[in-house]
């Protein structure tokens, strides 16, 4: 079902570099129960998201239909456009007490994410908490796509600034540029690192990034919930 709300319930939304406001979607994707192992907080399984969170698009074209759902995966095809285009697809915590709501993470401070996507292009990953300034400046790690499934970890100290018992922006893939690029989204979780400090897994991931994209959030007149 489509419906609309005022912006007053939503504060952070990308706007174009140009100046002109986004497009912004918030989905309800078939959520499931959570049946997560001791020590994961599984955000999505199989492309479907747990209870208790909400999935956002933000982009900087006309079009909005470029993420959908297949049996086992959310699928993100990213449109690009002109070199300054840009999109988000974003989740968080769904909350009503709260104009941000955020979940506590610092008992779980490694994100894990299985995605596939087109070879040669990339995506970047990042988090952000409810007091981080809404300038896009919240660190990003630069995550290289290939078309099989892969599985990342990302330990949460590497978005600097980031607090992680307040997280608002669980996880954000943030695509740049002209060219198309699709995503295949699977899995995504926190979880605590083995004890030996570990994750038990090789982390798939280059140097953190703070300077691209430099995307600024505010709120838009209207948005759509579907």
């Amino acid at each position: 079902m489509i419906g609309s709300q005022s912006a007053s319930n939503v504060k952070n939304i990308v706007p174009r570099p140009n100046g002109r406001r986004p497009l912004l979607l918030f989905l309800s994707i078939l959520t499931i129960s959570s049946s997560a192992d001791a020590g994961d907080v599984v955000i999505m399984t199989e492309g479907r998201l747990s209870g208790g969170f909400d999935i956002g698009v933000a982009t900087s074209g006309v079009t909005t239909d470029w993420i959908s759902r297949d049996e086992t995966s959310l699928r993100i095809r990213y449109p690009g456009g002109d070199p300054s285009a840009w999109g988000a697809v974003f989740i968080r915590p769904i909350g009503t007490s709260q104009s941000r709501p955020t979940r506590d993470m610092s008992t779980f401070p490694v994100l894990v994410i299985e995605m596939s996507g087109d070879q040669g292009t990339a995506v970047s990953v990042g988090v952000k908490d409810a007091k981080q300034p809404d300038d896009g400046s919240e660190a990003k790690i630069a995550v290289g796509l290939s078309p099989g499934l892969r599985t990342s970890a990302f330990p949460l100290g590497l978005f600097a600034g980031a607090n992680l018992r307040n997280l608002y922006v669980l996880m954000e893939l943030v695509f740049t540029g002209s060219r198309p690029i699709n995503v295949r989204l699977r899995n995504v979780k926190f979880t605590s690192p083995l004890p030996d400090g570990s994750t038990g897994m090789t982390a798939s991931y280059s140097a953190p990034n703070t300077c691209a994209p430099i995307l600024k959030w505010w709120a838009r007149d209207r948005f759509r919930f579907f």
